[in-house]
């Protein structure tokens, strides 16, 4: 950038055009969104939005379509918890806190979808042989070399378990039992032979499970018995040990010195960090330091210097250097300055002093805190492990007591064995399929397609950074829009007009056509840009390549030619050239060759098949161009011209690329900033008219090139009846 600055020259004429005067502040915001807007989003990215919606439809249309009908039987059973205490009594303490209804009922959920009750279902109903379940068995037994008997009963397991599906009804003790199959006939056998089988399942288990309690009952308690003991001798031991019954925190001169340490050290390291803060200024700014400075004593003393200073210096000026009244006054000068010299050097010690004292007093208050804080572990250690051997003293004991009462009423209650399921309504003979519900997963897949869409649509909205309506780019660059310049390869009618034509030239070959129309329209926003007259010398460029300047240098400056106006073309991209393609004329000599002096105004400018309208090729590439266009031999060039000339385009190159725009800014009355529709993104063109501003460039405003008509909200209108308007003949 520094390189840069030096071929800058002076940084505007007179003739510049100075930033717009508009306050831009209140677009700074962004804008409000309305319902229309969210519909034009809709619309921009309706490809998105429909995309999405057909797949999702199509895609549940083609499920629905080709899934084979299932059909599910229920029936329900009800589970009674009358006796809450379980076979052991509701007297005993553990009951409340390790039974209750709702852990019941989750119980029963676990048994009916248990493996145990689907093997006696398969077998009491002999499912093996169903050929659903059958063909099943066989697709794993294809798998393996060997079929195993073991992995065979396990898959027919798991594929009954997987059409099994249990549902409690709210607030009640009633329990759906459902089968789902293909065969509706076979749904309804196996939901009411499962409920059978869960009946019979529960009684069995209960005529078993006395036996099997009384004896895990009996080895518990001694079990229970040994731990008790253990723990209690533990204990014992434990407080012998560490010489104590029990610890009170509260209480404890450890705990309170370690709080009281910690107090004072927090305090020591405020002092400390603040003495350390006035060493620290001291060591960096010297006698600059503000509590230097600050000091009363010497504000004083630098004071009375300064007028001693002063009544030395109106002595020189009226005795000699050996002067007695003259030296004696010099004396107390010097008297003074040694004595400053002294006081601060004073406080500079004693801040030094102050933070060597306050840092020995926090490292030894650190240390005794740590020391303290070890003993404060070692004490909390002791309290966990008295605390944690008591605790399981209590627990084994009240564990004892109530598996002895359990004992007792295991005696009483395996003489009864209660029945609490019973079928309240058999499974029926489904007469509809349960699955696939064709209505409602089309409904729901269309409601998925349009939330869908409309999500996506607005996703790539925002994901989309390019600017995209004029409002945009005059938020983003703080700049007026001059004009939108609509896409030309979205117009046919165009396309056929110019023929093998360059499109750079459309408003020469076609001026009633919409580019020409937005050209002409640019054309008036420039002319009418600065009081006082147009500007003479004007540059057009772009953040980024292929952005469409070069077309827009070409068509402006054919405008302004349109309106009788003598007309230069120069082309100050001296990297990649190309106005002269667009004009079919050679390169050179051009611009480089006038620069370096091999070349004369009379042979660079070259005239056009367009009245009024010159151009100033690139000539050869050099090596070096931003040298070229920052020396005074392009400043009297764009002179040159400024008399030969109404008005001077100048193609630059872009603006984030390279340097060249920048230089030639310097030189031209106004700068325009080229920004292709959904395509130069929003920080790019923020940089590019940043960088401008730095070097002081007089940028009029913005053109918002490659307009994609039908992705622009309010210029749509105007656009797509643009050709209905010229193709009706004029009234006579």
């Amino acid at each position: 950038m520094d390189k840069d600055n030096q071929f800058l020259g002076p940084l505007i004429t007179q003739a510049h055009i100075p930033p717009p005067a508009s306050d831009y502040r209140d677009l700074e915001q962004e804008p409000e969104f309305h319902l229309r807007d969210y519909w034009h989003v809709l619309v921009k990215r309706k490809w998105w939005f429909i995309s999405f919606f057909v797949v999702v439809v199509t895609f549940t249309w083609l499920v629905n379509k080709f899934m084979d009908p299932i059909f599910r039987a229920t029936a329900t059973v009800r589970v009674t918890i009358e006796n809450k205490g379980g076979m052991l009594g509701s007297n005993d303490p553990l009951t409340n806190i390790f039974r209750d209804d709702e852990r019941a009922l989750e119980t029963q959920f676990t048994i009916m979808r248990s493996r145990s009750l689907a093997k006696r279902v398969i077998s009491a109903f002999h499912l093996q042989d169903h050929p659903d379940f059958k063909k099943s068995d066989e697709k794993s037994d294809k798998k393996e070399e060997r079929p195993d008997p073991d992995a065979s009963e396990t898959g027919l397991i798991n594929l009954f378990l997987g059409n099994l599906s249990t549902d409690r009804v709210k607030k009640t003790d009633l329990i759906n039992v459902s089968f789902d199959s293909k065969d509706k006939f076979l749904a309804q056998r196996i939901a009411n032979v499962l409920a059978e089988e869960y009946i019979q399942f529960e009684i069995d288990t209960k005529n078993q499970s006395f036996v099997h309690i009384k004896k895990w009952l009996e080895k518990q308690l001694a079990q229970l018995g040994n731990k008790v003991e253990g723990s209690q001798r533990k204990l014992y031991e434990y407080g012998e040990q560490g010489g104590f019954l029990s610890l009170d925190d509260k209480e404890n001169v450890i705990i309170q010195k370690y709080i009281e340490l910690s107090s004072l050290l927090t305090k020591a390291q405020s002092e400390r960090i603040a003495k350390e803060a006035q060493y620290r200024q001291i060591k960096e700014k010297g006698t600059g330091a503000g509590i230097i400075t600050n000091n009363g004593l010497l504000q004083t003393m630098r004071k009375d210097m300064a007028q001693q200073h002063a009544k030395v210096s109106s002595l020189e000026k009226i005795y000699l250097p050996d002067h007695p009244k003259l030296k004696a006054e010099k004396a107390n000068l010097q008297a003074l300055q040694e004595r400053l010299n002294s006081e601060v050097q004073g406080v500079r010690t004693s801040i030094e002093t102050d933070y060597e004292a306050a840092r020995r007093t926090e490292n030894l208050l650190l240390e005794a805190t740590e020391s303290q804080k070890r003993q404060v572990a070692d004490l909390q250690r002791k309290l966990v492990q008295y605390k944690i051997l008591k605790r399981d003293v209590e627990t084994s004991e009240e564990l004892y007591r109530g598996l002895l009462a359990r004992m007792k009423e295991a005696s009483v209650a395996s003489t009864m064995v209660p029945s609490n399921v019973a079928i309240i309504d058999p499974a029926e003979t489904p007469q509809f399929p349960f699955k696939p519900k064709k209505a409602k997963n089309m409904m729901i897949a269309m409601l998925i397609g349009l939330l869908g869409g409309v999500f996506l649509a607005f996703t790539v909205e925002y994901f989309d950074d390019s600017i995209k309506t004029a409002e945009e780019a005059e938020r983003v660059c703080q700049l007026p829009t001059l004009g939108l310049v609509p896409w030309f390869a979205r117009n046919p009618k165009d396309l056929a007009q110019l023929g093998q034509g360059a499109p750079g030239l459309i408003t020469y070959k076609d001026p009633k056509s919409m580019i020409a129309d937005a050209i002409f329209v640019v054309r008036t926003s420039v002319l009418l840009s600065a009081p006082g007259g147009p500007p003479e010398a004007i540059m057009v460029t772009s953040p980024n390549p292929l952005e469409g300047k070069t077309t827009m240098v070409t068509n402006l400056g054919i405008a302004l030619a349109m309106d009788g106006r003598k007309v230069v073309i120069v082309d100050g991209d001296l990297r990649r050239p190309a106005v002269h393609k667009l004009f079919k004329q050679a390169s050179h000599p051009g611009l480089s060759d006038l620069l370096t002096g091999n070349a004369s105004y009379q042979d660079v400018l070259q005239t056009t098949e367009i009245p009024n309208l010159f151009l100033l090729p690139c000539g050869p590439v050099p090596p070096n161009p931003v040298n070229l266009l920052g020396s005074s031999a392009f400043r009297e060039t764009i002179e040159y011209l400024r008399g030969e000339f109404d008005h001077i385009i100048v193609d630059s190159p872009p603006t984030l690329s390279i340097p060249d725009s920048r230089v030639i800014s310097s030189v031209v009355d106004a700068v325009i900033l080229v920004l292709k529709h959904h395509h130069t993104p929003k920080e790019t063109a923020k940089l590019a008219r940043q960088l401008l501003s730095q070097v002081h460039a007089g940028v009029i405003g913005t053109i918002l090139n490659m307009v994609v008509v039908h992705k622009l909200r309010y210029s749509g209108y105007y656009y797509k009846r643009y050709h209905y308007y010229y193709s009706k003949p004029a009234a006579k």
